[in-house]
């Protein structure tokens, strides 16, 4: 993942403001919203993009606004997309460059703005006090065509949508003399990743061989499911990441640090996994650092939602030398199900492959192809709404440390007795392979997974 920042000296601001009282023009301040007859404000904004990285896909943009001061009340606003190549030393009410009129005046004419707001922010989450920061998320698939150049870049137009009630609100400009309050563009964004996806067998629903660039914090998805890093960009360490230092395939790897304030990654995808047989499987290399007689419990993959709803795979022992895979339930606070491995501990530094299957009420565990654990589940696996599928946290176990590499989550029960673990990464559907594997016909070595 790449942050950019935008601040303070690369963006444009105007107030065009509706008022014989009230100067147009730059200032320190702009407004936006309704205060007595005739003090209508609305104002434009406009950064240069040029500064975000070349071949970038567009994950997340925030807007940053100081407030100065407010009046009465403080009104909900919308951002338009301006059609207008408005100059910010002319811009008025009437005119967004010397000797061009807005179509409508304050710029409310259908090829003066893009009449589908890009972002948008209510009165009561605004700040009223001066120096407090306003964070207005704005649609990432309308800047991405902004940023490709499918759309001109003029800027925005900030519009309150009560525009006859008391509301007014004054933000700080790019001229106010306080650097860090002037208006902020916060982009967080991924390379482009030209190596096309492909279709795998009908039972995966996810697929990371996190393979990539070296401190990358970009978790590609073959069946493309969008994942996020918990902490980006990454802080003295911490925080999901990919590194190339090791791998079981391929030319990377997942490397989680296991830090006590978040460190995972997630998707908002809702697998269907709650009353049919799943797999979920991966290549660990696991490091018990830090592990105490207090805190064992080292998660790999489940659904959460809070500490006392979730359901998942962790490892867990009595000693570092002990560290056994579990699979636990639990909702409301109650434990379900909670099935220990009682014959194969892991290995430290040491790269294993562990699969959790369900078939119908039934739980298996395996290590390296070797049944160590199994039990009963319930016969339909509660979900919440707003629950989190994550890789290297879930619950109130703490956050996995190590390695880990080709992670696949399936709807279905690949292995329901011993098997060979695979010897290569998972290959698509399109992809010819000679070699033959137990119960792995789309597996292949070689492909450039880059």
């Amino acid at each position: 993942m790449t942050t950019t920042i935008i601040q303070p000296s690369n963006a444009d601001t105007q107030i065009m403001a509706y008022s014989p009282n009230s100067n147009n023009g730059a200032g320190q301040d702009m407004g936006v919203g309704f205060a007595t007859p005739n003090e209508l404000a609305r104002s434009l904004i406009k950064f240069d993009l040029s500064l975000i990285p070349a071949n970038q896909i567009i994950d997340s943009v925030t807007l940053s606004l100081y407030t100065s001061a407010t009046y009465v009340a403080l009104p909900p606003i919308k951002l338009y997309r301006l059609l207008r190549d408005w100059v910010e030393t002319q811009a008025t009410w009437n005119i967004y460059a010397s000797g061009a009129s807005w179509q409508i005046a304050g710029a409310s004419g259908t090829n003066d703005i893009y009449d589908t707001e890009i972002g948008y922010i209510s009165g009561s989450s605004l700040h009223p006090s001066a120096g407090q920061e306003n964070l207005i998320s704005l649609s990432a698939t309308e800047f991405q065509k902004i940023y490709d150049g499918t759309y001109s870049n003029y800027g925005f137009l900030l519009k309150s949508t009560l525009e006859s009630n008391a509301a007014k609100i004054f933000f700080r400009t790019r001229e106010y003399s306080g650097t860090s309050y002037r208006p902020k563009l916060t982009i967080v964004s991924h390379e482009y990743d030209p190596v096309p996806f492909e279709p795998y067998d009908q039972y995966t629903q996810s697929l990371l061989h996190f393979d990539g660039t070296n401190n990358s914090y970009y978790f590609r998805d073959e069946i493309q499911n969008n994942w996020t890093p918990y902490r980006y960009p990454s802080t003295s360490g911490s925080g999901a990441i990919i590194k190339t230092d090791q791998y079981k395939f391929g030319t990377a790897s997942g490397y989680f640090t296991g830090s006590a304030v978040g460190d995972w990654i997630q998707t908002g995808t809702q697998f269907d996994l709650v009353t049919t047989d799943w797999t979920m499987e991966a290549q660990i290399r696991p490091n018990f650092d830090g592990i105490s007689t207090f805190w064992y419990k080292r998660s790999l993959f489940g659904y959460d939602l809070d500490d006392y709803n979730f359901w998942g795979c962790y490892i867990n022992g009595s000693a570092v030398d002990n560290q056994k895979l579990v699979y636990e339930e639990l909702f409301s606070g109650s434990t379900v199900i909670r099935v220990f491995s009682s014959i194969i501990p892991l290995i430290e530094n040491a790269w294993q492959h562990v699969a959790f299957v369900r078939q119908g009420t039934s739980i298996k565990g395996y290590l390296d192809g070797v049944l160590c654990l199994s039990g009963s589940c319930s016969s339909s696996i509660a979900t919440f709404s707003g629950q989190t599928f994550r890789i290297g946290n879930y619950g109130n176990a703490s956050m996995y440390r190590g390695y880990m590499d080709e992670f696949r989550l399936s709807d279905t029960a690949r292995w329901t007795t011993d098997f060979t673990p695979p010897d290569a990464p998972y290959a698509p559907e399109s992809q010819s392979t000679t070699q033959t594997f137990y119960r792995q016909p789309f597996m292949y070595s070689g492909y450039p997974w880059m």
